[in-house]
């Protein structure tokens, strides 16, 4: 559904987010249910979704999904009857990020759990338009947690030790529960 707006020019133009014509002619309804989805070294468990696609709105609701102790769940939607709609809600709890982080070899200096919270809209005609116009907010919640300050770059430690000064001169920070949230808008 993502079609290049003009290749005439041999230039890049910015890309059309929806053909009209295509969605006029599609209509879709779509229950994904599967039990376990196994991608490389892991196994996604309780993959489900309900995907429409009727009048120019195309919803994925129901979307749900299980990784080890951890949960997410969301919805997304995009319609495109006028100058096109986008939404998006994703919750994802108790994620273990340190350990996934070491699984796929990025790093063995993070540790804990987090929570974390997307919930975004914006209008356009193109993905340009749908990024500058982009409003919600991300949060971010995590417990349990350990910075080691070898592995990290120097900004984001000396971010850490800004919000924590106790912690200036520590190898590690050892977070019990912490909170961020960013609002987006356009």
């Amino acid at each position: 559904l993502l079609m290049n707006s003009d290749t005439s020019s041999g230039s890049t133009s910015p890309v059309r987010l929806l053909s009209s014509n295509t969605l006029n002619s599609m209509n879709a309804d779509i229950t994904l249910d599967i039990d376990r989805l196994h991608f490389n070294h892991d196994t996604l468990k309780a993959v489900g979704a309900h995907i429409t696609l009727a009048n120019r709105i195309l919803t994925v609701s129901d979307l749900g999904m299980n990784y080890k102790d951890a949960s997410a769940s969301g919805h997304f939607s995009l319609n495109a009857k006028a100058t096109p709609v986008v939404t998006l809600r994703l919750l994802t709890q108790k994620f273990d990020l340190g350990s996934f982080l070491k699984s796929i070899n990025v790093t063995e200096k993070l540790e804990g759990q987090i929570d974390l919270g997307i919930e975004v809209n914006s209008t356009g005609d193109s993905i340009d338009a749908l990024m500058a116009g982009l409003n919600g907010n991300l949060s971010l919640v995590m417990s349990d947690g350990l910075v080691r300050d070898t592995d990290l770059n120097e900004v984001s430690i000396n971010i850490l030790k800004q919000l924590m000064p106790w912690a200036k001169n520590k190898k590690e920070i050892s977070i019990e529960c912490g909170l961020i949230r960013f609002d987006i808008a356009d």
